[in-house]
């Protein structure tokens, strides 16, 4: 596995998986459609299908900072 960094960010590359933090401009889409996939939202505490538009704000309130 080699690792990389780039500012703050560190990144893992392996031979079948890239692990890097979130980016909303690279994530936000995949993420909103995992959470609404029922058998990802079955393992998880939400009761109806997840709104984009409730996503992104989430999305923004959290790496903000």
């Amino acid at each position: 596995m080699e690792v990389k960094r780039g500012g703050n960010d560190a990144c893992f590359d392996g031979q079948k998986v890239i692990l890097r933090p979130l980016r909303k401009d690279l994530d936000l889409e995949n993420c909103w459609r995992w959470i609404n996939d029922p058998e990802v939202a079955k393992f998880l505490l939400i009761v109806s299908p997840i709104d984009f538009g409730f996503e992104e704000e989430w999305f923004s309130k959290k790496y903000q900072n």
